[in-house]
């Protein structure tokens, strides 16, 4: 019996295998290494979304206790007036003034319409207003003496959602006022005209303390109608050295009644207090909304104020969005806090080129403000152009109080003074700079021309009146203010839209 002793064939190894092996584990390793490369990337990119996150939040925070330290209202509730008993609140008393206030539609169309009619022309439509609104007349006069201030308002997350009080019968209520000041001047009771003014600035200094840009903007109106009014009625008030009585007809305007408005109108620290506090008003509300988007608690739907609800994926992308730029969402909030901070402090500002200094500057929209959710984005070029109206009014108060000083000057010395600084100081402390000029100039004065005027410079700080020979086309509105300069028309005799403005010089 044999035995088969048989070797081992040795296998040959293909080569070509052995590539395609060695390509293959390669390919693994480099997609691996693919793969913790692109977790490593986001893994540092969660991580910096993380640390930019909190590292905003955190300056918000600190932000916030500055502001806190420095006893600025921050938190809802700090804009919450104190408990006043209503005998004491003015803002009650003119709400339903406001309230009772009752005009015909023909009263409106005389009084204040498109084209209003000349109070010497109508007094029967006066008269019959007066009588129908006593107790209108009753409650402005009650204001007169209460000192606190609650239109009912509270600051209350979401402030967005918050119903704004609807300012139009007080808007009305000051328009009739104005028309209650002209007709008491044009019959000759001018101590009567003249608290009326005062009961207009009081009524705009009582709206603007609610803390809202919308507030201040009637208030500003307000304030606009009771200048308007002393520019028709000033050229020839009637004033004397001593009261007369309640019977006496006609009823001058006591000198001591006059020369405290004059003071009041130049004492700006009040209106610098509540212009101010309407900036951290809107500060409180832009905090609130930004806070409620961040948090997603309200949409962008909610906050942007859309007419009709997006789609149900649109609202997961935009909250999606929204998470993604969270840090940059943070950082713009905490900008936006900066910024109405520094209006603040422009508001208390004595003239425009001071506070100027302090308007942030606009800011061009880059690739991330596209990309990500605008918060408020174009707010503070509203809020700016605000600014410049509060100054306009800083000036039409100032250039108000100049002519009642001169008014007093000529009861005095029979003519109105060659120069303003003849004024001082029996009639006015110093005469009121210009609050446009950008070298602190007195507010200026032509009497030269056919319609005499006080004037302040452009907005830019062109001084244009000083030399010019013809008026422009248009000495009121907008435009005309910010290009050429505000006006305050001495004899009462503003142009009307239709009618010629050139004016040559004597």
């Amino acid at each position: 019996m044999t035995t088969d002793n048989k070797k081992p064939t040795s296998q040959k190894t293909d080569p070509n295998n052995a590539n395609d092996n060695d390509k293959k584990r390669r390919k693994r390793k480099r997609r691996r290494r693919i793969l913790l490369a692109f977790l490593v990337i986001i893994g540092l990119g969660v991580g910096y979304w993380f640390y930019q996150t909190i590292k905003w939040e955190r300056a918000i925070q600190a932000q916030l206790a500055e502001y806190r330290d420095a006893g600025q209202p921050v938190d809802l509730e700090n804009f919450d007036p104190p408990a006043i008993p209503d005998s004491d609140n003015a803002a009650r008393a003119y709400s339903n003034a406001a309230t009772a206030l009752t005009l015909t539609p023909e009263q409106r169309d005389q009084m204040f319409g498109p084209s209003p009619i000349p109070v010497a022309a109508n007094q029967t439509v006066m008269l019959q207003a007066i009588a129908d609104n006593t107790k209108t007349l009753q409650l402005v006069l009650e204001a007169r003496t209460m000192h606190g201030v609650d239109w009912g308002y509270r600051m209350r997350s979401p402030l967005f959602d918050q119903p704004f009080k609807s300012w139009a019968e007080t808007r009305t209520l000051a328009k009739f006022l104005g028309s209650l000041a002209d007709h008491y001047h044009h019959v000759g009771n001018d101590a009567a005209a003249i608290e009326t003014v005062r009961d207009i600035i009081k009524l705009g200094l009582t709206i603007r303390k609610t803390p809202t840009l919308i507030a201040s903007l009637v208030a500003m109106a307000t304030d606009s109608i009771a200048c308007g009014t002393l520019e028709d009625i000033t050229h020839n008030l009637k004033i004397s050295s001593s009261p007369a009585s309640e019977t006496a007809h006609p009823q001058p305007a006591s000198r001591a009644a006059v020369e405290s408005f004059i003071q009041d109108l130049l004492d700006e620290r009040e209106l610098q207090s509540v212009t101010a506090r309407t900036f951290y008003g809107e500060r409180a509300y832009s905090l609130d909304c930004c806070n409620l988007v961040v948090n997603g608690k309200i949409t962008p739907d909610d906050y942007l104020g859309r007419l009709s609800p997006s789609s149900p994926i649109i609202k997961i992308l935009d909250y999606v969005r929204i998470k993604a730029f969270l840090p940059k969402l943070n950082r713009d909030t905490l900008r936006i806090l900066q910024d109405l901070t520094a209006l603040a402090e422009a508001a208390q500002k004595s003239n425009w080129p001071q506070a100027k200094e302090f308007v942030p500057p606009a800011s061009d929209q880059g690739i991330l403000d596209i990309l990500s959710f605008p918060i408020r984005e174009s707010d503070t070029e509203i809020f700016s152009r605000f600014l410049t109206l509060h100054f306009r009014l800083v000036a039409q108060r100032r250039m108000a109080a100049i002519a009642l000083a001169m008014r007093l000057y000529e009861i005095d010395h029979h003519r109105r003074p060659a120069k303003l600084t003849e004024l001082v100081p029996k009639y006015l402390p110093a005469i009121p700079v210009d609050p446009f000029s950008p070298a602190s100039q007195p507010i200026g004065y032509r009497p030269d021309l056919p319609r005499p005027i006080l004037y302040c410079a452009s907005l830019e700080g062109a001084d244009y009146y000083k030399t010019c020979t013809t008026l422009p086309a248009e000495t009121d509105g907008l435009e005309s203010w910010e290009k050429y300069g505000t006006l305050f028309f001495l004899n009462g005799d503003r142009p009307k839209p239709d009618e010629p403005t050139t004016t040559q010089p004597q």
